[in-house]
């Protein structure tokens, strides 16, 4: 679905970002910003080993978040730069349409100046309005505890853990750890515990 309310956000060191919705004609610089932010994080599902999709599957790509009417894309960019992409992945199942996966990566240098907490608020203010989702759902490291604190100071609640999930290139495992938020009506909100 297209992302409706597209501005430039003032960072925290005065940089300015520009957040609208991916089009397909972002394909070559989404896949240049995938190709870079993947060497500057060990956090991500996508290895400097792992290939690109084509040009041709990243517009499809892209398109399939403009034509899902329960998931979004979005990017940020300066002077004509990708330095941020992210979104929510609507499912295809009807049993599962109030629950929507999160993810989100920032370029290393406009990481730890506001991008990140403005951008995943941006997402809930989205969900917030859509008539059917209720819970967002993401997966993060279990060893990157600056994306744990960010996800936790925006209302995300730990829901489990993957153990051995992630294998680094020096063949150490790392787990997942599963989170949540709840997006929909306070009064129906699960209390944690309950079964």
């Amino acid at each position: 679905m297209r992302f409706d309310r597209p501005g430039t956000v003032k960072l925290r060191d005065g940089r300015e970002v520009a957040v609208r919705s991916a089009v397909p004609d972002d394909a070559e610089r989404l896949l240049s910003y995938v190709d870079g932010v993947r060497t500057e994080s060990e956090y991500l599902l996508v290895s400097p080993e792992d290939e690109l999709f084509s040009l041709e599957a990243e517009r499809g790509w892209v398109q399939s978040h403009l034509d899902d009417p329960y998931g979004v894309c979005l990017v940020a960019e300066a002077h004509g730069e990708i330095v941020s992409c992210c979104g929510l992945q609507g499912n295809r199942f009807k049993r599962r349409r109030h629950a929507t996966g999160l993810g989100i990566a920032i370029r290393k240098p406009w990481r730890e100046v506001g991008l990140g907490r403005h951008l995943m608020q941006t997402l809930i203010d989205w969900a917030d309005r859509h008539p059917d989702l209720t819970v967002f759902e993401l997966e993060v490291f279990a060893d990157n505890e600056p994306a744990q604190r960010l996800y936790r100071s925006v209302g995300f609640e730990v829901d489990g853990r993957k153990r051995r999930a992630i294998r680094r290139h020096d063949g150490r495992y790392i787990d997942e750890i599963l989170m949540s938020r709840w997006v929909g009506p306070e009064d129906e909100k699960p209390q944690r515990g309950a079964a």
